[in-house]
């Protein structure tokens, strides 16, 4: 899914919303003044989604810089085990799998002791979700990647240079978040990066998986396909040892075989 969509219908769906309930408030005028409030509910609702979206858009603009240097970018994916919350973004490259989550926040936005604030106000809110986020898309890795999973606030519209907060999460301006990911140490090859890429937008994609990947989502793993190259045998019995086999499963059930037809002939005479 392109980046933001999912915003986009949440935010089409307040506007139409709002529609409905102005219409709802001339046609009767309203009295008591609850769809004037309800309508102004929705319609910050939509400004709140709007903005996201754009958010998200301009963070995946952003990303494109880093497909050069072995980057891959999912954007708008699904929540492991979660039915309508969504991942902003998941970037596999070497440094690692980097869950990013994009906020569009307004006024100062500070990172003090570990703590995020918004103008004045605790946002540990967001540090735990884009915490937990990486926590599920984690367990989905094999061990040895697990590690390398990491959590990233982009702050579309600040300049605030990388600062660690609390729960490993790191805050980032989005003009700084392409060279924040270029500088973590190179832990993955281009091949495992191709892979945990291909498998994350199988599981996380918005499109609904096949049977078979439902049934190996269960498994943490990374699948990882690789073709014989030529030559090489695949492990397993050579042609003449698989036809001796069925040679001697001849032999040891004929004696089986004969008994029953005998036994058949016999209660047909």
């Amino acid at each position: 899914m392109a980046a933001g969509e999912g915003a986009e219908r949440e935010a089409s769906r307040h506007a139409r919303r709002v529609d409905r309930l102005r219409a709802e408030q001339h046609r009767t005028g309203d009295p008591t003044g609850e769809i004037r409030a309800a309508a102004e509910r929705a319609a910050r609702q939509h400004d709140a989604w709007a903005s996201g979206a754009d958010g998200e858009r301009r963070v995946a603009r952003a990303l494109v810089a880093l497909e050069v240097h072995g980057w891959v970018a999912l954007h708008d994916v699904r929540w492991p085990g979660r039915t309508r919350a969504n991942i902003d973004h998941i970037v596999i490259g070497p440094g690692g799998v980097v869950v990013v989550d994009a906020k569009k926040w307004s006024g100062e936005v500070t990172v003090r002791g570990g703590t995020l604030r918004q103008n004045g106000y605790r946002r540990s809110d967001a540090l735990e979700g884009v915490a937990a986020a990486t926590a599920e898309v984690a367990a989905l890795l094999m061990p040895a990647h697990r590690v390398l999973a990491r959590s990233v606030i982009c702050l579309v519209g600040h300049r605030m240079p990388s600062t660690m907060a609390d729960h490993g999460v790191t805050v980032v301006g989005l003009e700084h978040l392409a060279a924040q990911l270029r500088s973590l140490p190179a832990r993955l090859t281009a091949a495992e990066v191709a892979d945990i890429a291909r498998y994350l937008d199988g599981l996380l994609g918005r499109t609904p998986p096949r049977p078979d990947r439902a049934q190996r989502s269960a498994t943490p793993l990374v699948p990882v396909v690789r073709h014989p190259a030529a030559g090489h045998h695949e492990p397993g019995l050579s042609p003449a040892a698989s036809a001796l086999v069925a040679f001697l499963a001849v032999l040891v059930c004929a004696p089986v075989v004969g008994g029953l037809l005998l036994a058949a002939l016999s209660s047909l005479g």
